[in-house]
């Protein structure tokens, strides 16, 4: 964080699946301040556990407290803040009633589609595919509403708005209900052709037009600070309030993407590759995601490796039960990366599958386990017998494995040759990873100064909504500046090849284990 001054600001609010965010930006795109909370979630009040469902009152409560906090830190007037937005993770749905009462608060992990997925199926097949450029239906707003419909009749006759999570976030805000069109991408409900509600879908399952409102794009004005959400949170009363994206479409703009052809891979808790593309595409096998992008007539084409970023999580954790010691100038984070940098490339023939995948729609279901191989620790012939460095390397070579082939699979769909990578994300904080993606992929690996890229692609919209620059284009190139490239090695590319074929191998056999 840079040195506190008196503005003006722009106001980032992030709601992504492990925490909340809230972040002020300058004009130059600074962070000047920032504050994070932990998010949980509760088992549904139908009594099953494995459905999910989120405190909405206690999220909006958590978003006043960052933003009263945010001021504090910084000593900052109401008025230095010109302009809020708000980015969200993805497949996030609220159901509210007349009144605005919030019915249903679900986060992506809850399941509960999965019980009317094959009535989707059923009824449309591969046009609800080719429609909305989504699958598998289960994590769609669609498949939850329809669960309410058969599961929780009284509770859908009362549903009068479907929201997802940043329109929820606007509207606590703003009062206005609106509907931001990349995050209504992964509702089931919007056309990737056309950015509009699916009549088709809609009459499919006799859905009322009225649940749905207004579709706006990232960087539109959509309202201002109402006077009970300025009381709440220590804002002004009148100020802007202005369309994000999703967490992975914001993430790809503060990472510098931007213009058709290139890709970027926002490397957080999952991990999205994408192309962005000019054109809609759905993947002729069915096997990749098509979604709307942040700029006008702008899509991407995503290949999503799912856990990346948890699992490296889950290392730490696990060294940290098994009272690795670290100082207060190492973190385990840190110590990691130390370790695993000691080692060449392939880890001395330890290979991981751990997580990561190879995304194909159609199997969305499928759940590999995970593994490790190595050679024998006792053997009079094993070079190296495995330690902590061995098994943290060989799992992040395992994540850039994952973003290698799903690279090839956007490329190869997309009929695309990028020269470089933008990565954004925790991973991207990880200098030996973005040297070890860098080396596989055998592209440079562009890594911006502000990591946080959801955040910063929020604050881009809300520059260019209040006009301060004169689009998104120019916010971002004005915002959003390139702090590292990674160059490939040509030797550790070319060691990597084998690996990489070997890692494909043993990751196509997994399921049958």
């Amino acid at each position: 964080m840079r040195t506190k001054d008196d503005g003006p600001y722009l106001l980032s609010l992030d709601a992504g699946t492990g925490s909340v965010r809230g972040l002020l930006f300058d004009l130059q795109g600074n962070p000047v301040s920032s504050e994070i909370r932990g998010r949980s979630y509760q088992p549904d009040p139908s009594g099953e556990a494995f459905l999910h469902v989120f405190d909405a009152p206690g999220l909006w409560r958590t978003l006043c407290e960052l933003i009263g906090c945010l001021l504090r830190n910084t000593g900052a007037d109401p008025e230095s803040i010109l302009v809020v937005s708000a980015t969200c993770q993805r497949f996030s749905f609220l159901f509210l009633d007349d009144r605005g009462e919030v019915l249903y608060a679900g986060p992506n992990m809850d399941p509960r589609g999965i019980f009317t997925q094959a009535d989707i199926e059923a009824r449309m097949g591969v046009e609800y595919y080719r429609l909305t450029g989504q699958w598998p239906p289960l994590l769609s707003g669609l498949s939850k509403l329809l669960w309410f419909r058969q599961e929780a009749p009284e509770i859908f006759a009362r549903i009068r708005t479907v929201f997802m999570l940043d329109d929820w976030m606007s509207y606590q805000l703003s009062g206005e209900r609106t509907a931001e069109i990349t995050a209504a991408s992964g509702s089931g409900f919007v056309e990737l052709a056309t950015p509009k509600w699916s009549e088709g879908i809609l009459g499919a399952f006799d859905l009322d037009r009225d649940l749905f409102p207004p579709i706006v794009f990232p960087g539109q004005v959509i309202g201002a600070v109402h006077s009970r959400a300025a009381a709440e949170t220590g804002l002004k009363a009148g100020t802007p309030v202005v369309a994000g994206a999703a967490d992975t479409q914001c993430a790809l703009l503060g990472a510098g993407l931007w213009g058709p052809g290139r890709v970027g891979i926002a490397a957080g808790t999952t991990a999205p590759v994408c192309l962005w593309m000019d054109a809609p595409l759905v993947d002729p096998e069915e096997r990749l995601w098509s979604s709307w992008h942040v700029a006008p007539r702008s899509w991407l084409l995503e290949a999503n490796g799912q856990w990346s970023g948890s699992v490296v999580q889950w290392l730490r954790d696990f060294f940290s039960k098994a009272g690795v010691p670290t100082g207060p100038d190492l973190d385990l984070y840190r110590w990691m990366e130390q370790q695993a940098g000691r080692l060449p490339p392939g880890a001395h023939d330890t290979l991981a599958c751990l997580g990561p995948v190879l995304m194909d729609a159609r199997q969305f279901h499928i759940v590999k386990p995970g593994i490790f191989l190595f050679p024998p620790p006792g053997h009079l012939l094993t070079e190296s017998p495995p330690g902590p460095g061995h098994l943290i390397r060989a799992a992040l070579e395992n994540i850039a494995f994952s973003m290698r082939g799903n690279l090839e699979r956007v490329s190869r769909a997309g009929a695309a040759n990028p020269d470089r990578l933008y990565l954004t994300g925790g991973l991207a904080k990880n200098r030996l990873f973005c040297q070890i993606l860098s080396d596989c992929a055998g592209l440079p690996v562009l890594v911006c100064s502000e990591t946080e890229g959801s955040a910063l692609g929020a604050a881009v919209c809300a520059a260019a909504g209040i006009r301060a620059f004169a689009d998104l284009a120019a916010a971002q190139k004005s915002l959003v500046a390139t702090d590292r490239t990674y160059e490939p090695c040509p030797a550790h590319t070319e060691l990597y090849q084998p690996l990489y074929e070997r890692w494909c191998e043993v990751y196509e056999k997994l399921e049958g284990l």
